[in-house]
């Protein structure tokens, strides 16, 4: 995989701390979010909608399978790190840890779920 042209866009807003658009494979993809959690991590580009129960929703515009993902977020991660754009508190040694553990290994998706 190729990712190439990273471009951060700073946003010190809560938890959102940038928002990102790179080249990947020769697709860019735009409107990435650096936020910060336990530790940072990226976002992909994602819409809003509302469920049939009035819930607002969101749903990820691009799905990257999780290697893709880690890959793309370790380069981010890093240029946003290298780049001096990031505060202090959040520039420490890149830790070996897997940023999808909390999440399993697998998420339910019914056709409730889906904007469509």
């Amino acid at each position: 995989m190729t990712i190439k042209d990273i471009k951060i866009k700073p946003m010190e807003k809560g938890n959102l701390k940038a928002f990102v658009s790179a080249t990947i494979n020769d697709i860019t993809i735009n409107d990435m979010k650096i936020v910060q959690a336990k530790e940072l991590f990226v976002s992909m580009p994602s819409r809003e909608y509302t469920d049939k129960e009035g819930n607002k929703k969101y749903s990820d515009i691009v799905w990257l399978n999780k290697e893709q993902q880690w890959e793309v977020q370790k380069a981010i991660i890093n240029e946003y790190q290298g780049s001096g754009q990031a505060s202090d508190e959040v520039k420490e040694e890149e830790k070996e840890t897997d940023p999808f553990e909390d999440f399993g290994n697998s998420i339910e998706i019914n056709d409730d779920d889906l904007p469509f």
